[in-house]
């Protein structure tokens, strides 16, 4: 399950760090999770498990059976081109008297190299899905004005007379910009999205959009956007203008819907996590130049969100997210804003590491955050002399 809550996070990774003793089956996408509080790895794939002793180990692995699958596909390339000119050759000649003996013994050595084309495919199959033979862009749609947000001393609540979520904002966010808004849960962090979406008006104060600019907007709403009666595939066709059909499988196989099967299915069968992938994929297929991502990797495994990485790093628009992704903000974000419970809003232009190194104070507020280069360890706390609680784990549960 995803546990929503920044606290949550950082309680779980300290309970089984310094409290828990049993042993333990984790299953999550959370890399920086599975690093802090896990010893090993099993990958499982094609119905097989691969064990690996810890995730930089199993980034190496998948390189090699990459290269290995290319490999591969070269050799079943040249196999087959073998054992067809090896028919033609039986085909023309088997025939004739002189040629006969010759062809029987080309016509039983394709059906040697059969046998082993067979065995080669079978091992590629075990290799897909390691690889995606595709490089994920967003779809540009002009260069859009120099400033596509504006905020002017915003305000939000969503009463009139009730508390205010967001108080006094202003901020420009320049084109080209990749944005992380962070914070503790409640400070309006996917509210402030909204607001920049104009999925939610202002009550006091205003929001300017640039020039030319075109939205793709990604949070729990687009669920609900979705032709519950249509597959899959019918979802995307009207997205996917200028879209090769061989290029849009591929984009499906890369989401989970590799088969005739998976893209025939009707949006309604489909899980919870189905219809996130299939939402967010909508947006890739969009023409944009402003991208707006509430939690875009809370669905998506790990080669997928690599890809994703890939195409926010690549898209020369501008991209504002909210995530609870410690790794996937790490490598994408080049500025934070950090919204706090007393409306305070600290602007800080660079990245993740840069942010914590000038404001240590937040560390405690995105999930356990340590350092990419650091070794897994222990979550930083607040205060080192606090004594530890005296209450066990089922007493604090209670609480």
């Amino acid at each position: 399950y995803l546990l929503e809550a920044t606290s949550s996070i950082q309680w779980l990774e300290e309970f089984l760090q310094k409290e828990y003793e049993g042993s333990l089956v984790l299953v999550t996408h959370d890399v920086a999770l599975q690093k802090r509080v896990t010893d090993s790895l099993a990958i499982i794939h094609g119905g097989r498990f691969y064990f690996r002793p810890n995730f930089r180990d199993y980034l190496s692995f998948r390189d090699s059976l990459k290269e290995e699958k290319v490999l591969l596909e070269k050799a079943i390339e040249s196999l087959a081109g073998k054992i067809a000119d090896n028919m033609a050759f039986v085909e023309k000649f088997r025939a004739k008297a002189q040629t006969a003996a010759r062809a029987q013994s080309k016509l039983k050595s394709a059906e040697e190299m059969q046998d082993e084309l067979r065995g080669m495919k079978d091992k590629l199959q075990r290799l897909e899905g390691f690889s995606y033979n595709l490089n994920f862009k967003f779809r540009l749609a002009g260069a859009g004005g120099k400033f596509p947000v504006v905020l002017k001393d915003l305000d939000f609540s969503y009463q009139e007379d009730g508390p205010q979520i967001l108080k006094n904002l202003n901020i420009d966010i320049k084109r080209g910009q990749r944005v992380a808004i962070l914070g503790d849960n409640g400070t309006g962090k996917t509210t402030l999205l909204n607001v920049i979406a104009e999925r939610l008006a202002p009550t006091k104060g205003e929001i300017l959009k640039g020039h030319a600019v075109e939205t793709g907007y990604f949070g729990q709403h687009q669920l609900d956007e979705l032709s519950l009666e249509n597959t899959v595939l019918d979802n995307l066709r009207s997205r996917a203008v200028g879209v090769s059909y061989e290029e849009l499988r591929g984009w499906l196989g890369a989401f989970g819907f590799a088969t005739q099967d998976d893209i025939d299915k009707k949006a309604k069968v489909l899980s919870g996590g189905e219809r996130a992938r299939l939402a967010l994929l909508r947006i890739l297929l969009t023409r944009i130049n402003l991208v707006l991502l509430d939690e875009p990797t809370n669905h998506l495994d790990v080669e997928t969100k690599d890809l994703l990485k890939t195409a926010i790093r690549e898209f020369e628009g501008t991209t504002i997210l909210v995530s609870h992704d410690r790794e996937f903000v790490s490598e994408i974000a080049e500025r934070i804003l950090y919204l706090s419970h007393d409306h305070q809003l600290t602007d800080h232009l660079g990245d993740l590491d840069s942010f914590f190194e000038k404001y240590p104070q937040f560390v405690r507020h995105v999930e356990g955050y340590s350092k990419p280069s650091q070794a897994p360890s222990a979550p930083a706390v607040s205060n080192p002399t606090k004594p530890k609680s005296s209450l066990s784990f089922e007493e604090r549960k209670k609480v």
